[in-house]
């Protein structure tokens, strides 16, 4: 008998490319140009600072903050006059967004932002919004503006947000301020997770594996967890069968060997450190797990567990057959 393989698996994205033929007509919107800026006063752009790098967990829920910053601008000179009830709100100029959204996409990263007025905590819908004021004058007089970034999806990989104009505020007919950004790089918080190969040994199958459920001395193997930054507060992982080698009992951890292999009638069974069988499927927290991160084992072992019925025959039942008994398990980290 040989070796199995315990790999941890990589997605695989199929990029489809649509070619869409789409007809622009002009809005016919009544309220597209009800505003106007005042005498002397024009467009103001602001940069709201971000650190260059941002980490994420990746278990992070949808919805969730993870970064917020503020600012106060005084007045500006971006007062602006409308003659009629208006519409307003952002345009955003990193994604695509349909009109009352609260949140922006930033492209396809798994990420958006959010502009506040936190003096009046306003969040601005898309452009046009479902709301209207009144006609009248309107300066910022030193309003707070907060920029959120939020999580949207799934992040995968590191994602960077140019320095730039991420959008700005519109009324109908003016866009009064600008709000850019520094720029920064979000990074999925995880360790790295080499893929991890056990040679499980030669067994004698005449004597080891004589009845239903017998099974080798177990290999021992640590699932090895590198580089971890600091800020994680819990790890959790999870073993699952693949399509080369699927499950042949989950709640006993035993999966079939893969088509490769020549032996039959036994199985690989994956415990815990405790000797346990794993549960396939099933999440685990990595007790051990320190938030300094740093260089981190999970111990696991592994053994050839028979499966072919008990026939009076021991090693030579029918369906027993030595030979080459490879198989791969995967394992999926999670980390909040």
């Amino acid at each position: 008998m040989k070796r199995f393989k315990l790999h941890r698996p990589v997605p695989l994205t199929k990029a489809i490319h649509t070619l869409c033929l789409m007809l622009l007509f002009a809005s016919n919107y009544a309220g597209a140009a009800n505003c106007a800026f005042a005498q002397n006063n024009h467009q103001t752009t602001f940069t709201m600072q971000v650190p260059a790098t941002l980490s994420i967990p990746r278990d992070t829920p949808n919805g969730t903050v993870i970064y917020e910053t503020s600012l106060t601008l005084g007045s500006v000179p971006s007062g602006f006059i409308c003659t009629k009830k208006f519409s307003f709100g952002t345009k955003n100029y990193v994604g695509t967004s349909k009109s009352g959204d609260l949140v922006y996409a930033i492209g396809n990263t798994g990420l958006a932002w959010q502009w506040q007025f936190n003096n009046s905590y306003m969040i601005l819908p898309i452009y046009p919004g479902p709301l209207q004021f009144e006609a009248g004058r309107y300066r910022w007089n030193t309003l707070t503006h907060v920029l959120r970034l939020i999580k949207i999806a799934d992040v995968i990989d590191a994602q960077k947000i140019p320095a730039g104009i991420l959008g700005v505020y519109h009324a109908d007919g003016v866009s009064a301020l600008a709000m850019a950004t520094n720029g920064t790089t979000i990074v999925p918080q995880s360790c790295e997770t080499p893929d991890i190969k056990v040679d499980m040994g030669s067994h004698d199958i005449s004597s080891l594996f004589a009845n239903n459920g017998a099974y080798s001395e177990p290999v021992k193997f640590d699932i090895s967890l590198n580089n971890c930054p600091v800020g994680i507060n819990k790890a959790t992982y999870t073993l699952k069968p693949t399509s080369t080698s699927p499950s042949q009992n989950s709640t006993r951890g035993i999966v079939k060997l893969s088509a490769d292999s020549t032996a039959q009638g036994v199985a690989l069974q994956v415990l815990n450190s405790d000797g346990n069988p794993i549960v396939l499927h099933q999440s685990y927290v990595f007790t051990d797990y320190r938030s300094a991160g740093g260089n981190l084992k999970i111990p696991l072992s592994a053994r050839y567990f028979r499966v072919a019925e008990t026939g009076g025959n021991g090693g030579f039942d029918k369906g027993v057959r030595a030979g080459s008994a490879n198989a791969t398990i995967a394992f999926v980290m999670s980390y909040l």
